[in-house]
């Protein structure tokens, strides 16, 4: 039937070219990608979210963060552990820490436990996720700061992450 015949002639001729044209798609992206900016390079740099000046911007950056489970992110999070000023994006930090299971982020929780000068709050969610990672390493580091610390709050943080720890006999 000539109708049809005329009728299919596009589609096949346009599925021919694609079959032609296939092994060459990714020289011409690389072709667009030279010849047209992408939005993001047209704006400029952006600023990091840990910069951002919301608080909750920070706060899920600090949860996405976390999420990824490399050194570089623990090295992120140790920046933010310094450098954040905001209790509840501090809050966050140390939790991300908890949870990545590096040697560098269980020294971090173990260095913030043991620093005098470090925000009750967080100091005391150390000790916390401390007694959860348990071992017999972070057992001894509970009770020698058993008996550093002065405030009953913190002793009574020490004593309640010792008592949910699982050591080994």
């Amino acid at each position: 039937d000539p109708a049809r015949a005329l009728a299919n002639f596009p589609t096949l001729f346009n599925l021919g070219l694609a079959v032609v044209f296939l092994p060459w798609i990714g020289a011409y992206a690389r072709l667009i990608a030279r010849l047209l900016p992408s939005r993001a390079d047209a704006a400029g740099p952006r600023p990091a979210p840990a910069a951002d000046p919301d608080a909750e911007v920070r706060t899920q950056a600090v949860f996405w963060i976390g999420q990824l489970h490399s050194e570089r992110a623990v090295q992120i999070l140790l920046d933010l552990l310094r450098s954040e000023k905001d209790d509840a994006v501090l809050e966050k930090v140390v939790f991300a820490l908890a949870q990545h299971k590096s040697p560098q982020a269980a020294a971090a929780l173990r260095d913030l436990a043991l620093r005098d000068g470090a925000p009750a709050e967080q100091r005391s969610q150390a000790i916390f996720w401390i007694g959860q990672r348990g071992g017999a390493e972070n057992a001894d580091l509970l009770m020698g700061l058993f008996k550093r610390v002065s405030g009953d709050e913190l002793k009574d943080r020490v004593l309640f992450s010792l008592s949910q720890m699982k050591v080994a006999s």
